[in-house]
C-alpha cells in the first residue's frame, strides 16, 4: 500500500485493477508477497539440490519444529 501513492496512484483502488493483467484494464503491478515467497523458495530448494550447510540447517529446523507441533510423520503432508 505504501509504493501506490508513490506512484501517483490511490492506495484505495482494488487490488484486482492493481494486479490485474493489461489486456483486462488491470495494472499488472506484480504482488511482493507471492514474489519473496516463489524467491525464498527457489533458494531453499536450491540448497535442497546442493544438500550444503543450509541443507542441513533446514533438516534441523524442520525436525524441531515437528517435535514442537508434536507429530511423528511429516507435518508438511498432514492435513
Amino acid at each position: 500500500m505504501a509504493a501506490l501513492p508513490k506512484m501517483h496512484l490511490n492506495h484505495h483502488t482494488a487490488r484486482s485493477i492493481v494486479h490485474g493483467p493489461l489486456l483486462y484494464g488491470g495494472i499488472n503491478l506484480p504482488n511482493l508477497y507471492t514474489v519473496q515467497g516463489t524467491s525464498e523458495l527457489k533458494i531453499r530448494i536450491g540448497h535442497l539440490w546442493a544438500r550444503d550447510k543450509t541443507y542441513k540447517l533446514l533438516l534441523v529446523c524442520h525436525g524441531y519444529l515437528q517435535l514442537l507441533i508434536g507429530i511423528q510423520s511429516n507435518f508438511l503432508n498432514s492435513r
